[in-house]
Protein backbone atom coordinates (compact mmCIF):
# COMPACT_ATOMS: atom_id res chain seq x y z
CA UNK A 1 0.00 0.00 0.00
CA UNK A 2 2.55 2.40 0.82
CA UNK A 3 4.25 2.12 -2.65
CA UNK A 4 0.58 2.74 -4.43
CA UNK A 5 0.08 5.49 -2.04
CA UNK A 6 3.96 7.20 -3.25
CA UNK A 7 3.37 6.01 -6.73
CA UNK A 8 0.11 8.70 -6.57
CA UNK A 9 1.66 11.30 -4.64
CA UNK A 10 4.32 11.11 -7.69
CA UNK A 11 2.10 11.37 -10.27
CA UNK A 12 0.33 14.38 -8.86
CA UNK A 13 3.43 16.18 -8.35
CA UNK A 14 4.40 15.30 -12.03
CA UNK A 15 0.68 16.87 -13.00
CA UNK A 16 1.38 19.98 -11.25
CA UNK A 17 4.27 20.57 -12.53
CA UNK A 18 3.69 20.12 -15.94
CA UNK A 19 1.05 22.42 -15.42
CA UNK A 20 3.82 25.00 -14.25
CA UNK A 21 6.18 24.69 -16.68
CA UNK A 22 3.39 24.72 -19.41
CA UNK A 23 1.77 27.91 -18.10
CA UNK A 24 5.38 29.25 -17.69
CA UNK A 25 6.44 28.23 -21.69
CA UNK A 26 3.04 30.15 -22.71
CA UNK A 27 3.92 33.54 -20.76
CA UNK A 28 7.45 33.26 -22.79
CA UNK A 29 5.58 32.31 -25.78
CA UNK A 30 3.20 35.49 -25.07
CA UNK A 31 6.05 37.48 -24.16
CA UNK A 32 9.34 37.24 -26.20
CA UNK A 33 7.24 34.75 -29.59
CA UNK A 34 9.10 32.00 -28.59
CA UNK A 35 7.86 29.25 -29.82
CA UNK A 36 6.55 27.27 -27.22
CA UNK A 37 9.21 23.88 -27.65
CA UNK A 38 12.05 26.65 -26.88
CA UNK A 39 10.07 27.87 -23.91
CA UNK A 40 9.72 24.59 -22.69
CA UNK A 41 13.24 23.71 -22.95
CA UNK A 42 13.71 27.02 -21.65
CA UNK A 43 11.78 26.82 -18.47
CA UNK A 44 13.02 23.17 -17.78
CA UNK A 45 16.29 24.66 -17.81
CA UNK A 46 15.18 27.33 -15.15
CA UNK A 47 14.08 24.63 -13.02
CA UNK A 48 17.52 22.49 -13.08
CA UNK A 49 19.62 25.90 -12.53
CA UNK A 50 17.29 27.21 -9.46
CA UNK A 51 18.03 23.28 -8.14
CA UNK A 52 21.36 23.61 -8.33
CA UNK A 53 21.14 26.59 -6.71
CA UNK A 54 20.38 25.21 -3.86
CA UNK A 55 23.69 23.96 -3.50
CA UNK A 56 24.86 27.78 -2.36
CA UNK A 57 22.26 27.17 0.27
CA UNK A 58 18.83 28.65 0.20
CA UNK A 59 19.00 32.04 2.88
CA UNK A 60 21.28 33.19 -0.76
CA UNK A 61 18.68 32.33 -2.77
CA UNK A 62 15.82 34.01 -1.15
CA UNK A 63 18.06 37.15 -0.79
CA UNK A 64 18.34 36.87 -4.65
CA UNK A 65 14.57 36.20 -4.81
CA UNK A 66 14.16 39.34 -2.99
CA UNK A 67 16.49 41.65 -4.66
CA UNK A 68 14.74 40.91 -7.91
CA UNK A 69 11.45 42.03 -6.26
CA UNK A 70 12.69 45.39 -5.27
CA UNK A 71 13.99 45.54 -9.21
CA UNK A 72 10.50 44.81 -10.10
CA UNK A 73 9.35 47.26 -7.46
CA UNK A 74 11.49 50.07 -7.98
CA UNK A 75 10.75 49.62 -12.14
CA UNK A 76 7.34 49.98 -11.10
CA UNK A 77 7.44 52.90 -8.81
CA UNK A 78 9.33 54.49 -12.08
CA UNK A 79 6.88 53.87 -14.78
CA UNK A 80 4.01 55.20 -12.55
CA UNK A 81 5.85 58.66 -12.03
CA UNK A 82 6.82 58.78 -15.63
CA UNK A 83 3.39 58.42 -16.17
CA UNK A 84 2.35 61.99 -13.94
CA UNK A 85 -0.94 60.49 -12.28
CA UNK A 86 -3.21 62.69 -10.59
CA UNK A 87 -1.80 61.30 -6.89
CA UNK A 88 -4.71 62.21 -5.06
CA UNK A 89 -7.09 59.80 -7.32
CA UNK A 90 -4.51 56.98 -7.51
CA UNK A 91 -4.40 57.11 -3.54
CA UNK A 92 -7.86 58.01 -3.06
CA UNK A 93 -7.94 54.67 -5.39
CA UNK A 94 -7.09 52.24 -2.22
CA UNK A 95 -9.71 53.35 -0.18
CA UNK A 96 -12.71 51.27 -0.10
CA UNK A 97 -15.60 53.07 -1.24
CA UNK A 98 -19.33 51.72 -1.97
CA UNK A 99 -18.76 51.51 -5.11
CA UNK A 100 -16.07 48.25 -3.91
CA UNK A 101 -18.98 46.41 -3.16
CA UNK A 102 -21.82 47.66 -5.59
CA UNK A 103 -22.94 45.47 -8.14
CA UNK A 104 -21.89 47.98 -11.51
CA UNK A 105 -19.51 48.22 -12.78
CA UNK A 106 -19.74 44.78 -13.58
CA UNK A 107 -17.65 42.24 -14.97
CA UNK A 108 -19.29 39.01 -16.36
CA UNK A 109 -22.02 39.68 -14.19
CA UNK A 110 -20.03 39.83 -11.28
CA UNK A 111 -19.10 42.58 -8.86
CA UNK A 112 -15.68 44.23 -8.25
CA UNK A 113 -15.43 42.35 -4.56
CA UNK A 114 -16.75 38.92 -6.33
CA UNK A 115 -13.82 39.18 -9.26
CA UNK A 116 -11.01 39.57 -6.15
CA UNK A 117 -12.58 37.25 -3.84
CA UNK A 118 -12.25 34.89 -6.87
CA UNK A 119 -8.42 35.80 -7.58
CA UNK A 120 -7.43 35.33 -4.31
CA UNK A 121 -9.75 31.99 -4.20
CA UNK A 122 -7.75 31.04 -7.05
CA UNK A 123 -4.50 31.73 -5.79
CA UNK A 124 -5.24 30.00 -2.43
CA UNK A 125 -6.36 26.88 -4.53
CA UNK A 126 -3.58 26.64 -6.36
CA UNK A 127 -1.21 26.30 -3.50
Amino acid sequence: LGIVVWMLTELAIMATDIAEVIGAAIALYLLFRIPLVIAVLVTVLDVLVLLLLTKIGLRKIEAIVVALILVILLVFVYQVALSDPNMGALLKGFIPTGETFASSPSINGMSPSQVALGIIGAKVMRQ
